[in-house]
C-alpha cells in the first residue's frame, strides 16, 4: 500500500486503508446528493472531473516530494493513502451513475438481453489493463500511470456526456416526470431544487417507500462482510503457502486470470441462457448456497498445504460478484423509478457496500492485534465466514419474497 510496508505494512495495513473508505464514502455520498439537484448528466459529468483531478494533483505532489530529502517518505505514505480511499470511494460512486444510465434507458427485456455481455465487457477491459499495469510502470513510473488514469477518466467523461446528449436526442435520457431531456432538473417555477431536506434524509424517505432497496441494503452489507472476510482468508493462505514475493504475486495473477475468464463465461453464455428459463431474483438464492458450501469445506483444509482447495471460497465470491451479482443488481434498478435508481442506487452501493467492507475490516484489525499475520486465527475466520453465509443466505430470502411480491 506504499504507506506502510515496514513497521506495521502488508496485511496489517490492509484493514486500516479500507476501514478509512467507508467514512469518506459517507462524505462521497453527500456530495453526489447537492449535485444531483442539478440532474443526472451534470452530477455525473461534475464527478467524473474530479476523479480525474484528484490523480493529477497526486502524482503531481508525489513528483515535488521525489525532489525533496526532508519528510519524503511520510508525506509520500500520506499521498498515496489519500488515492487509495478516494479510489475506493468514487470509482465505485461512477460505476454505479453508468449502471443508472443504462438502467433508465433499456426495457426489462432488453436488460436481460445486454446487462451481462456489458458487464462481461467490462471484466474483459479490467483483465487487460490489469495485464498491462506492470509494463506501462516499467515504462511511464507509478507517477505517469497516476497522469494516465486521469486522462482515462476524461475520455470517460466525453462518452458519458455523449450517452446524455443521445439519449436526448432519442427522448429518453433519464429524467423526473416533467422535466427536459438534456437530464436536468427543474420544478414548475424553473428554479433548479427537486429535493427537500438532506441527502440522508431523502434517502430514508425512499427507503421507507420501496421495502426492496431496504432488504438489498441489509443484503450488500452481510454479503460484502463475507466478501472482505473471504478475501482476507484467502491473502493469508496465500502468504503462508508461497513465500517469495515474486511467486506469490504470479500465482495470485493467474488466480485472478482465471476467475474473469469463468465470469465471462457466465457473462457472455450463461446467464443470458439462465435468464431465458428462470427469474433474475432467483440468483439471490442460489449464491449464497455456494457460500456455505464453499465455506463449510474449507473447514478441512485448514493446517494443509493445498492452497487452491482453501482458495474455492474467494474464488466463488468473487465469481459470482463479477457475473451473477451484477445482473441480478441491475434486474432491480430496472423496474424502479428515477428516484430509486440515482439516489437510491447511489446509497446502497456507496453506503451499504463500503459499510459492510469496512466494519469487517475493523474487526479483522482488532483480531490482527493478537494474531498478528499468522494463521492460528484460521478456525476462527473460517467459522465466521460460515456464520456469515447463512446469514446472507437470510438476508437473500428476504429481498427475493420482496422482488417477487412488488
Amino acid at each position: 500500500l506504499g504507506f506502510g510496508r515496514s513497521g506495521g505494512g502488508g496485511l496489517s495495513a490492509l484493514p486500516l486503508a479500507v476501514g478509512c473508505v467507508s467514512p469518506f464514502s459517507i462524505l462521497v455520498l453527500w456530495v453526489y446528493g447537492r449535485s444531483l439537484r442539478w440532474g443526472p448528466a451534470r452530477a455525473l459529468r461534475t464527478h467524473t472531473l474530479i476523479t480525474s483531478f484528484v490523480p493529477i494533483f497526486c502524482a503531481s505532489v508525489l513528483k515535488i516530494l521525489e525532489r525533496s530529502a526532508a519528510g519524503e517518505r511520510r508525506w509520500s505514505q500520506f499521498i498515496i493513502f489519500f488515492a487509495f480511499v478516494f479510489q475506493n470511494a468514487y470509482v465505485q460512486l461512477l460505476y454505479a451513475q453508468h449502471w443508472a444510465f443504462l438502467s433508465s434507458v433499456l426495457t426489462s427485456n432488453e436488460g436481460k438481453r445486454l446487462f451481462a455481455p456489458i458487464a462481461g465487457l467490462g471484466s474483459i477491459g479490467s483483465t487487460f489493463c490489469a495485464g498491462l499495469v506492470s509494463h506501462i510502470v516499467g515504462r511511464i513510473g507509478l507517477t505517469g500511470l497516476m497522469y494516465l488514469a486521469a486522462c482515462c477518466y476524461l475520455v470517460c467523461a466525453s462518452l458519458s456526456e455523449y450517452a446524455f446528449v443521445s439519449a436526448g436526442r432519442g427522448h429518453f435520457a433519464p429524467k423526473l416526470k416533467g422535466t427536459p431531456q438534456d437530464g436536468s432538473i427543474t420544478t414548475n417555477g424553473g428554479n433548479r431544487s427537486p429535493y427537500k431536506g438532506s441527502t440522508f434524509d431523502q434517502a430514508r424517505l425512499l427507503f421507507g417507500r420501496v421495502p426492496v432497496l431496504r432488504a438489498l441494503f441489509v443484503e450488500i452489507i452481510i454479503s460484502q462482510s463475507l466478501s472482505s472476510l473471504v478475501n482476507f482468508i484467502f491473502l493469508i493462505n496465500l502468504k503462508a503457502s508461497i513465500a517469495s514475493d515474486e511467486l506469490r504475486a504470479g500465482w495470485s495473477g493467474s488466480f485472478y486470470m482465471w476467475i474473469n475468464g469463468v465470469s465471462g463465461i457466465f457473462q457472455f453464455i450463461l446467464i443470458p441462457r439462465m435468464l431465458k428459463f428462470c427469474d433474475a431474483r432467483r440468483f439471490w438464492l442460489g449464491m449464497p448456497v455456494v457460500m456455505i458450501l464453499c465455506t463449510s469445506h474449507q473447514f478441512k483444509t485448514i493446517g494443509t498445504n493445498d492452497l487452491l482447495a482453501s482458495s474455492a471460497s474467494f474464488f466463488a465470491i468473487k465469481t459470482m460478484e463479477y457475473s451473477l451479482r451484477g445482473a441480478a443488481n441491475e434486474m432491480i434498478y430496472v423496474n424502479l423509478d428515477f428516484e430509486s435508481r440515482y439516489l437510491g442506487k447511489k446509497v446502497v452501493s456507496l453506503v451499504a457496500g463500503k459499510f459492510g467492507k469496512s466494519g469487517m475490516a475493523l474487526i479483522l484489525a482488532a483480531l490482527m492485534t493478537n494474531y498478528g499475520e499468522s494463521s492460528g486465527a484460521m478456525p476462527t475466520l473460517v467459522l465466521a465466514a460460515v456464520v456469515f453465509s447463512f446469514l446472507w443466505l437470510i438476508a437473500s430470502i428476504k429481498l427475493h419474497y420482496l422482488i417477487g411480491t412488488s
